[in-house]
């Protein structure tokens, strides 16, 4: 909806349709609202005019240790990881400055990877003539080491401390 660095038709009446919404909750006392963005420089500004969005709060990076450590626990506990993950020593490989944004698109992306390590290793199996059914592969894959190492190759930070601007 932008194009050349100016607002589109479409964006124009979006923020002029949530201004109008916005107006009209301050009749009642039992309505907060909230939005979150890793880009508040492109935030239009009248939507930080006071009785909008008129309070900014800067949520910062994970920088130590221990929390980027939780954050990656937390976007991982559903994973099927393998026995060779080290999530301590795997946070430490990460960039400085990766938000809970960036620590969940890892987390994904590796997932995605040992996804496509499985695909490529049944089309193999399919290529194989298989007389025994007791051979039979396990469906099941975990997400292994590798799988993240390929995925840090790979990411860009979400932010880089230049970008936040408040």
């Amino acid at each position: 909806m932008v194009s050349d660095g100016k607002p589109g038709i479409g964006l124009n009446r979006l923020v002029s349709q949530l201004l109008a919404e916005m107006d009209g909750v301050h009749s009642s006392n039992d309505v907060f609202v909230i939005g979150a963005t890793n880009r508040v420089d492109l935030v239009d500004k009248s939507l930080l005019r006071p009785g909008r969005f008129d309070q900014t709060i800067l949520v910062d990076a994970a920088v130590d240790a221990s929390s980027r450590f939780n954050i990656l626990s937390a976007v991982t506990r559903r994973l099927p990881l393998s026995a060779n993950v080290d999530l301590v020593r795997l946070t430490a490989q990460c960039p400085p400055r990766m938000t809970g944004a960036d620590f969940y698109w890892l987390a994904r992306q590796a997932a995605m990877n040992a996804a496509s390590r499985l695909v490529k290793s049944l089309s193999v199996e399919n290529h194989v003539d298989r007389d025994n059914e007791n051979d039979e592969h396990d469906l099941e894959t975990r997400v292994e080491n590798t799988d993240f190492l390929t995925a840090l190759a790979s990411i860009s930070e979400s932010t880089n401390g230049h970008e936040v601007g408040l």
